[in-house]
């Protein structure tokens, strides 16, 4: 019976101290984690929605840079952090692929982590350098089967976004091409520009940015529709290739346990702030399509997604990394 009193008391204790949380928030500065370097589409997306949400929840809301690690280092910071509405992460579409390629995790996806909502997405866009004898996706695949292991695409790393699409497009499309990782997007543009790497599939902003410094195209983008960023681009679908869409993505997700007010709160003001002209706007001359979905979307996407990429990586042999 003293146990059990005991027990009780612990739970109505961790109650009591919930509820004060949610009653008391925000009762400091936000600490909006960004866990990629300054500079880069999701930074520039998180200080489009910095100023408004500061005037939403009447407290400053701090945009802070914590890359490292692909990102897991920002993002465990926040699955450790208190669970009361005053810091939350940025998550991008390598999060749910993150524990089938890493064999240590610095926090638990599934528990440490409370989804909020998709915030924005894109296509991924198929680029290649100028010189390439391919001007789409039809073309990049006949060329890439008459020469087998010759074309080169490149990646921000092993199991990386850009790795995984490529590994899907090779699988869809019966080609061989060789993979070279890199350590940043500006060393894989610099060759991409350079001549020296053939192919990358990166985000729309990627494509434009290549597209308008006219040493790089676009073949085609792998939306369900041309995303508003590259409108005269056409989508693998459109050239035959039905079965590969990808996006690129990016959402928000609070420390595990938060309490549910705070989640609501949180998922409000996102939505409000997310739909005010001028933010929407800044948002799409970015080249990012807009979403705000429910904290049950955002959830039931990362198990999707999960389940998508793993079946790819086990087909294509990548090994589990250190």
């Amino acid at each position: 019976m003293k146990i059990l009193c005991k027990a009780l008391l612990v739970i109505m204790g961790l109650a009591a101290s919930l509820g004060c949380a949610a009653q008391g928030f925000p009762g400091k500065p936000i600490r909006m984690i960004v866990p990629y370097p300054p500079g880069g589409t999701i930074d520039a997306l998180a200080r489009a929605l910095q100023t408004e949400l500061g005037r939403a929840f009447g407290q400053p809301v701090i945009v802070e840079n914590k890359p490292g690690a692909g990102g897991r280092i920002g993002i465990a910071e926040v699955a450790k952090a208190p669970p009361d509405g005053h810091a939350i992460v940025f998550v991008f579409d390598s999060f749910p692929v993150d524990p089938i390629i890493y064999k240590d995790m610095p926090y638990d996806p599934w528990k440490d982590l409370l989804p909020v909502s998709i915030v924005a997405r894109v296509p991924v866009v198929a680029v290649a350098r100028a010189s390439l004898p391919a001007n789409d996706i039809t073309e990049l695949v006949a060329f890439a089967k008459k020469n087998p292991g010759k074309l080169s695409y490149g990646s921000v790393g092993i199991g990386s976004s850009p790795h995984l699409v490529a590994e899907l497009f090779s699988q869809n499309t019966g080609t061989a091409m060789l993979h070279i990782p890199y350590k940043g997007g500006a060393n894989v543009q610099a060759d991409l520009y350079g001549d020296i790497l053939d192919t990358f599939w990166g985000t729309a902003a990627f494509a434009k940015a290549a597209i308008a410094s006219g040493r790089a195209k676009a073949l085609g983008q792998a939306g369900a529709r041309r995303g508003s960023a590259l409108p005269n681009v056409k989508t693998l679908a459109e050239q035959g290739f039905g079965s590969i869409e990808v996006y690129a993505w990016t959402g928000l997700m609070l420390p595990g346990g938060t309490p549910a007010p705070i989640l609501t709160r949180w998922h409000a003001e996102l939505v409000k702030v997310g739909r005010l002209p001028a933010v929407a706007a800044r948002i799409d001359e970015q080249g990012w399509d807009l979403v705000l979905g429910t904290p049950e979307e955002l959830k039931g996407h990362i198990q999707a997604e999960h389940l998508r990429w793993a079946q790819i990586i086990k087909a294509a042999k990548i090994p589990i990394q250190q």
